[in-house]
């Protein structure tokens, strides 16, 4: 087993020990819910659509950097493209690709950031977060207003999105990506399925 291997298998262990609900989880479980994303209670949101432009919203949103620094969403936009990645502490699938991106040094030809909103964590713990999956790299920021999920309509985890230097959304997507596949998870513990979905995750944001 090389080092990059066993680096990883760390990584996901250490993870794996502080969500212990994840060893009640099945593979059939971890696939719908992944599909879905980790859903906070329904209720009436703002649906976003391919091709919608969010330029007034981005405009609207405040932010606060590491440094506690609050600025407008648009000043940490890139150049090209940005891809955002709304995530949330405790949940499996979030912390999951954090953890590979870390692990595995995966890039991203867009720029790359990570919002955690209000609702979910205070400051501190914000940065507590950054500290635990600095490795992933990008970008990150509190939505000091839960914003993304009054404006933007993020009731479910991760969600990312890929906006262009326009404001116009390329790419929507909710939950870690599933491969072609499916049957090739079939069987499979928890942690294996959940490593793969990330996997597959890094492998579509890498082409973004």
């Amino acid at each position: 087993m090389n080092n990059r291997k066993v680096f990883l298998n760390c990584f996901l262990f250490l993870i794996f020990a502080f969500l212990p609900a994840c060893s009640n989880t099945n593979s059939k479980e971890a696939i719908k819910e992944a599909e879905h994303g980790d859903v906070k209670e329904k209720k009436e949101l703002p649906v976003l659509k391919i091709g919608d432009n969010l330029k007034q919203i981005i405009n609207t949103t405040k932010v606060k950097n590491l440094k506690g620094k609050e600025k407008p969403l648009k000043d940490f936009l890139g150049s090209e493209k940005t891809i955002i990645a709304i995530v949330k502490p405790g949940c499996i699938y979030c912390e999951s690709m954090l953890a590979i991106k870390g692990a595995t040094g995966s890039k991203t030809k867009s720029k790359f950031l990570v919002i955690l909103d209000s609702s979910h964590a205070d400051f501190k713990a914000f940065k507590e977060k950054h500290k635990k999956f600095e490795a992933a790299g990008g970008e990150w920021l509190f939505d000091i207003n839960n914003d993304m999920e009054t404006k933007f309509g993020v009731n479910s985890y991760p969600r990312f999105m890929l906006i262009n230097k326009e404001g116009d959304l390329e790419q929507l997507q909710i939950g870690l990506i599933l491969p072609e596949n499916k049957e090739e998870l079939e069987g499979k513990s928890f942690p294996e399925v959940l490593q793969k979905l990330s996997e597959e995750t890094m492998n579509w944001m890498s082409n973004l």
